[in-house]
């Protein structure tokens, strides 16, 4: 219950708007364009084992923030359990 406890504290914070556009900012134009490279410049096994994580990785802070920007506008999404 702490990790719920210190990610709702996250969500409701003055500052969850600032990491939201920066963290998805980041994610899609830094994480996404270093994917794509590696899906084209490395070759075999590696280039898609690290293609697949940076995109995983991507694909998990999205969720997070936008889920935490939902959870934040629509009061009613925060009763759900």
């Amino acid at each position: 219950m702490e990790v719920q406890a210190k990610v709702t504290s996250f969500y409701t914070s003055s500052e969850f708007w600032w990491y939201h556009g920066w963290g998805l900012t980041g994610c899609w134009l830094v994480v996404a364009t270093l994917a794509i490279l590696v899906k084209k410049l490395v070759r075999g096994k590696a280039g898609a084992v690290l293609h697949g994580l940076l995109f995983f990785v991507n694909d998990a802070v999205t969720l997070f923030l936008a889920g935490g920007a939902l959870f934040r506008v629509y009061p009613n999404l925060s009763k759900f359990q």
